[in-house]
């Protein structure tokens, strides 16, 4: 039986991978890793909870002792030869470090979502094509930054497009009456998110009498962290996203997802003061969400930091009601084109670990 180690930090990233287990699982893969329920119901074994080593900013120093204990489990089953493969994804602090480390004992190291080298640190390019077999990229404008430096890079897809498109098979689109705030998926963006949404929900309750205001819960968050007069929903964020009229989002997967769903969305961001003034000054991005940066230019409005506060997410909410303009559907329809491929990435990525191990 082939075994292998699947190391994610974040609940998008695992939500990403998910496919691809479950492909290695129906060949007789046995698959160890981190992950949540969501990896265990597949038949992982868990080796560590990701809600105990998600990262955001520089809250790593918080988690040095459980993430240096991780990493010498992970390299101890690689040496006594109880991991064929390495598949990482994503969570690039913990994951390149990792590579670096695992490259010695000479197993595949596949790189599924790699560091946003585009972003920002490009220089990490050339030490994920150093250590890594195979690069799986899920936007197709990223290989060349890996290329240069010798990487085996494969635009596999993307697996939030893939993810809409399964769904739009059974579920059509429709206009639903609410507004639907997504804060995160990481406790600490929920508790420095939370206070503008929640600010903007009063605002627009004092507005128009009867609006709906539904606040999405992440499977990695709890529950008590929102007040008990907030309507909280549990369910698939793409159903929960396609039964809203605007979406209120965190920076990231969430974005995408309601993009491409073709709903009015707001994006917003939060860090740390000290997080955001190292960050500031080696972004190479004029912008946070993938549609803004893919076309170059603000499609869907964004307001980071100072500008993430009740009153500008609000005010723009209400431009969004009393105004509603579709020329950005466009966008949307055409985004679709850049990144579709003609098989799911899960195909592509779990394709070729078979093929090499």
């Amino acid at each position: 039986m082939k075994r292998g180690l699947i190391i994610t930090g974040d609940l998008s990233g695992e939500i990403s991978v998910l496919e691809v287990v479950r492909n290695l699982k129906r060949t007789g893969f046995h698959l160890c890793g981190t992950g949540s329920e969501l990896m265990r119901n597949e038949g992982v074994e868990i080796i560590e909870e990701i809600k105990n080593i998600t990262l955001t900013g520089l809250d790593i120093f918080g988690k040095m002792k459980r993430l240096r204990n991780l990493m010498k489990e992970i390299l101890l089953r690689i040496k006594m030869g109880k991991a064929d493969f390495l598949l990482l994804v994503d969570y690039p602090g913990f994951n390149i470090a990792l590579g670096k480390k695992a490259k010695s004992f000479g197993i595949p190291i596949f790189y599924y979502i790699p560091p946003k080298v585009w972003a920002w640190m490009e220089r990490r390019a050339k030490t994920v094509s150093w250590f890594s077999t195979f690069i799986f990229t899920i936007f197709p404008f990223e290989g060349p930054y890996f290329e240069k430096y010798g990487g085996n890079v494969i635009y596999a897809g993307n697996p939030t497009l893939w993810r809409v498109k399964n769904f739009l098979k059974g579920e059509p689109l429709n206009d639903g009456e609410r507004i639907l705030f997504m804060p995160g998926s990481r406790t600490d963006e929920v508790k420095r998110h939370l206070p503008p949404m929640l600010e903007a929900v009063s605002l627009l309750k004092s507005k128009i009498l009867g609006i709906k205001c539904h606040f999405l819960l992440a499977k990695t968050v709890e529950k008590n962290l929102f007040p008990e007069d907030v309507e909280v929903v549990e369910g698939n964020p793409l159903e929960e996203i396609s039964k809203s009229k605007i979406v209120v989002a965190k920076s990231g997967t969430g974005v995408l997802e309601a993009f491409l769903l073709k709903k009015p969305t707001v994006v917003i961001y939060r860090t740390s003061f000290l997080t955001y003034s190292i960050a500031k000054p080696v972004v190479k991005v004029k912008y946070l969400s993938i549609p803004n940066i893919i076309f170059g230019k603000e499609i869907v409005p964004e307001f980071i930091q100072r500008r993430c506060n009740g009153r500008e997410i609000a005010r723009e909410v209400l431009k969004i009601i009393e105004n509603p303009l579709d020329d950005w559907k466009n966008y949307s329809d055409e985004l679709f084109k850049i990144l579709d491929t003609p098989i799911p990435p899960e195909e592509v990525v779990s394709k070729k670990i078979m093929d090499w191990v």
